[in-house]
């Protein structure tokens, strides 16, 4: 059986060779203009470049082309301190190269290094159908922390491999670079669905989430329609969303959150000047980085990390863990944590406030930030934190976004192989001046963007303890003093998604005693959905209060923390409760009144102050709500109050009883 298998391999190693010249011979370079550079800046940038080329250098097992995912930026490395990143990998084949080019580091030396990595790659790591582990480790290459085979982790790495082919004038380098993207199986990452699957695990199969939106994924749909052996098709391209937004009425683009969504594509694939028929994405880029810039500056006034030469908020490591850190019009993730790569990966897009921030950030926080691979990941002023860690894939966005900007070095050669061209013109794109987002293909969507400065505050009004649910029906005098006053939930403060339904609204009235919260909700909804079962019914038409009675941050899961969920029964008769962690124990405490209404419906909870934790004070509270039309296509969420990380909720002050 090993020797057949052998036979096979060498078959079909055979087999992609013949073909190889043909998908890898060079195309004639476009032609490129990149930014004049002062003096000044020009040095500044190359010991940026040259001190974090140090991190690929070092941080590189010779033995196998291992990268390390972090390292302390304060002395050599230590292959025991975190496992390998795959995508790191690919940052590295790229970065040496730059290395070489510049002078850095013995062109030999790279390209040794850079075979070594294709081949252990290829012989020798674990794969299924092509794809990598997420994390492996620094000697055996085996998978560690039963992380997933990723697909976007596979893609960076390929995107190295392709431009170490590209660049290096040797056979071997082109072989093993095209031998691994032609072992790739795209068609199997799509699950035979419409989107590729974020990856795969050997306990448990595909993985729920797929790249269904506009993210960093768009580099892998065009590997994956150019492949010569496994192309999906160019329909895909197609069926990601591109969900439209501004933030505060300028800087309109297609979104996703963290800055390093907007980046990493462009790092191998030079969308300047083409378009798709959806967006110039370079363009589309630029304003995602001016957003965020602006985002901090707005936010300055509560964040000191923030000023006008001082932005970034991606993904990077943070006081409380790694955190996917990310502006408007997207949902903000924010604690004041500023990651250097933020600016410098966007460095082609924004050149000028790029270098200022960098320059900034070395000036200003040298001591702290400044180390043996150029900066440390991130800092954050009011938390008096700065991070003691490089990251490989925070690193290599710095570097190479600098020599994009500079020489246009890895953007020419990667785009004249044959394969991403051939992609380039399955997706639609074509030379363009001038074009930014065609409006007629895309949904604009306008976000509630919640800040702490602007956090909510409510006020429950008292009712005598002779009060129970009895005595507070729909028409329960307790109702009619101050029936104006409450929480409205309606498109001023859409959290995400697309609601279709222009009338949709709930507006939500507390009132409590000793014993009691009572909460009466009124929600106008044209098109009532419930069809899933009481444990998803979260996805259904939904209304969702959120109690942190310590106000100490919500935490999922959480022993003092409580979600309670309500929805419309299935044949909307009556309502649901659901109190998510709790497994229905808590939600049987709660009573309930319904009423259907000609344009939606209305309830009202009684929840037990004593067995949600409720007393006279402040504490967490938030409403949220869930619509989903099936006729209309809505499906979205709005939300009163929800401020990440964290996760912080509105306040609400429950007054003591005397």
């Amino acid at each position: 059986m090993k020797g057949e298998m052998a036979l096979k391999k060498i078959i079909f190693a055979v087999c992609l060779i013949t073909v190889l010249l043909s998908h890898f011979a060079p195309a004639p370079a476009s032609a490129s203009e990149f930014a004049r550079v002062s003096n000044k800046d020009e040095k500044f940038l190359e010991m940026v470049q040259k001190k974090t080329l140090n991190y690929f250098t070092e941080c590189t097992n010779p033995e196998n082309g291992l990268v390390l995912d972090k390292t302390s930026n304060s002395g050599p490395p230590d292959y025991s301190y975190s496992p390998s990143t795959t995508a790191g990998v690919g940052f590295g084949l790229t970065a040496l190269a730059v290395g070489a080019e510049r002078g850095w580091i013995e062109k030999d030396r790279a390209k040794r290094l850079t075979l070594t990595t294709l081949k252990y790659f290829y012989e020798k790591i674990e794969h299924v159908n092509g794809f990598f582990y997420h994390f492996t480790d620094m000697n055996t290459g085996k998978r560690v922390w039963d992380c997933e085979i990723s697909s976007i982790d596979t893609a960076l790495f390929i995107a190295g491999a392709i431009f170490a082919g590209e660049y290096y004038s040797d056979p071997q380098i082109k072989k093993y670079a095209s031998l691994l993207y032609y072992r790739v199986n795209w068609q199997w990452m799509t699950n035979e669905t419409r989107h590729l699957c974020m990856g795969w695990k050997p306990e448990d199969g595909f993985l729920k989430p797929y790249w269904s939106e506009y993210c960093e994924s768009m580099l892998m749909y065009l590997l994956a329609m150019g492949s010569p052996t496994y192309p999906i098709s160019p329909d895909y391209w197609h069926n990601f969303k591109r969900p439209y937004a501004e933030y505060n009425g300028a800087f309109g683009h297609i979104y996703c959150s963290p800055l390093f969504t907007h980046q990493y594509s462009h790092i191998w694939i030079d969308f300047s000047n083409k378009n798709d028929g959806y967006a110039d994405y370079f363009y589309n880029s630029k304003m995602a980085t001016l957003a965020n810039r602006q985002f901090c500056i707005d936010s300055a006034k509560e964040y000191p990390s923030f000023r006008n030469e001082c932005f970034g908020l991606t993904a990077c490591i943070g006081p409380d863990g790694y955190l996917a850190y990310g502006g408007p019009p997207a949902g903000v993730v924010n604690d004041g944590t500023v990651a250097p790569t933020g600016a410098g990966g966007s460095i082609i897009f924004t050149p000028e406030e790029s270098i200022k921030t960098l320059k900034y950030i070395y000036r200003k926080y040298r001591n702290k930030m400044w180390g043996r691979y150029g900066f440390s990941d991130s800092f954050n002023i009011g938390r008096n934190w700065f991070a003691r860690d490089a990251f490989a894939i925070n690193q290599g966005p710095i570097l190479l976004m600098i020599e994009n900007y500079r020489s246009g070095l890895v953007h020419k050669l990667f785009m004249k192989n044959r394969c991403v061209e051939n992609a380039m013109r399955l997706a639609g794109f074509r030379e363009s001046s001038g074009f930014t987002h065609d409006m007629s293909r895309l949904k604009i969507y306008r976000n509630k963007i919640y800040t702490t400065s602007e956090k909510p505050r409510t006020v429950s009004m008292k009712i005598s303890d002779s009060y129970g649910l009895d005595d507070t029906g729909f028409d329960s005098a307790v109702w009619k003093k101050d029936a104006a006053s409450g929480i409205i939930l309606d498109e001023n403060f859409l959290q995400g998604g697309s609601n279709c339904q222009p009338g949709y609204l709930v507006s939500a009235h507390l009132r409590d005693n000793s014993k009691y919260l009572f909460i009466r909700c009124l929600v106008n909804d044209s098109e009532l959905v419930s069809r899933k079962p009481a444990a998803e019914m979260h996805l259904d038409d939904a209304v969702e209060i959120y109690i942190d009675p310590e106000n100490d941050k919500f935490q999922w899961g959480g022993a003092k923390d409580f979600q309670i969920i309500v929805s419309p029964s299935n044949d909307l008769s009556g309502i649901r409760i659901g109190d998510a962690a709790f497994k229905g124990e808590k939600a049987k405490l709660i009573g309930s009144r319904f009423r259907r209404l000609e344009n939606g419906y209305e309830f009202i909870i009684a929840v037990p102050k004593s067995d949600f934790l409720l007393k006279p004070g402040v504490c967490g509270f938030s409403i949220a709500a869930h619509n989903a039309d099936e006729k209309l296509g809505s499906d979205c969420k709005f939300n009163s109050y929800y401020g990440d990380p964290g996760i912080y909720l509105g306040i609400l002050e429950l007054q003591d009883q005397h």
